[in-house]
């Protein structure tokens, strides 16, 4: 269960789990799964059971092809009582016929709505390791039922999607003794070709002309008013649009390119190296690329590089 977008979450789980090297070339992937969103970005400790609304999601694999499929609509008391259901009568009897090795638990509910669930982990004739974020729940969990935890299980402050999914891929991986290959791509299926400059430039063009519009109407104001003052901050705002905001755009939409499933990180990082790219668009490129080098060193960027330029 969580507040932080299923879907993001869910396919970089998914992406990361297909980098774990079974010796039988077995892909690891989600078998079934069961994960509530809170609307509004609201997080569970604060949410009311009678007024909050929430998404029940289901996640299934077939062919390694991840399907993330909205269930129930309604206020948290109500999808809590499916997602109870739910857990009894399909994640649990998976627990039981023993087709798992692993299972990841998200800000879960042993005690009440996943207790069929964790029941049945402490039942299994097998050792199921189990992983996840939510370290009260999980702390809950170890004492009440004992289940096999690996793993970093603390809190998700500070975390994006992209490094939950690689700490639970690699406790996992590690648990079951199985090689992980965090920069591996190459069983992913939805990697496509990096974009070319030209397409990254034209992504800036909404704020070119945003800059462009926005200085034309300054100006004609400061020509049209002779207040000193007046003039001297227009001039201000309109040297900071020019030397400031394009940089910055070009920087942070370049990174984001390059690097797309790294988001918070990226963004701050790309913010903070446009800084030094103070009238020059062409510095933001080069420091947008070299952001997403930086955050994502396993990519040969070189190549991504030349392919752009071309």
């Amino acid at each position: 269960m969580g507040h932080t977008d299923p879907t993001d979450l869910l396919r970089s789980i998914h992406q990361e789990l297909s980098k774990i090297e079974h010796p039988k070339n077995i892909p690891i992937q989600i078998e079934y799964g069961l994960y509530l969103s809170l609307h509004g970005g609201k997080g569970l400790d604060s949410a009311c059971a009678q007024n909050t609304m929430a998404t029940l999601y289901q996640i299934q694999s077939e062919k390694q092809i991840l399907q993330i499929i909205p269930i129930k609509t309604d206020i948290l008391e109500k999808v809590n009582a499916l997602y109870k259901q739910l857990d009894r009568e399909k994640l649990t009897p998976l627990i039981k016929s023993g087709s798992i090795i692993g299972m990841i638990s998200i800000s879960s509910d042993p005690l009440q709505i996943n207790a069929s669930s964790f029941t049945a982990l402490s039942s299994s004739p097998t050792k199921i390791s189990v992983t996840g974020s939510g370290g009260t729940s999980l702390s809950t969990a170890v004492v009440q039922y004992g289940i096999q935890l690996v793993g970093n299980a603390g809190g998700s402050v500070g975390t994006t999607n992209y490094t939950k999914a690689v700490s639970y891929s690699y406790a996992l991986a590690s648990s079951w003794r199985y090689r992980y290959h965090p920069w591996n791509n190459k069983h992913r299926k939805d990697v496509i070709q990096p974009p070319t400059m030209k397409s990254i430039l034209e992504a800036c063009i909404p704020a070119f002309l945003g800059v462009c519009i926005s200085t034309h109407i300054l100006e004609y104001i400061a020509r049209e008013y002779p207040d000193m003052e007046l003039k001297y901050h227009l001039s201000h705002i309109i040297t900071k649009l020019r030397q400031e905001a394009l940089p910055l755009v070009c920087c942070v939409v370049c990174a984001s390119a390059y690097a797309p499933e790294h988001k918070s990180i990226l963004l701050m990082a790309s913010c903070i190296a446009a800084s030094v790219c103070s009238g020059s668009i062409l510095g933001g490129l080069l420091a947008g690329y070299c952001v997403a080098w930086l955050v994502s060193p396993e990519t040969n960027y070189l190549d991504l590089w030349m392919t752009a330029s071309s």
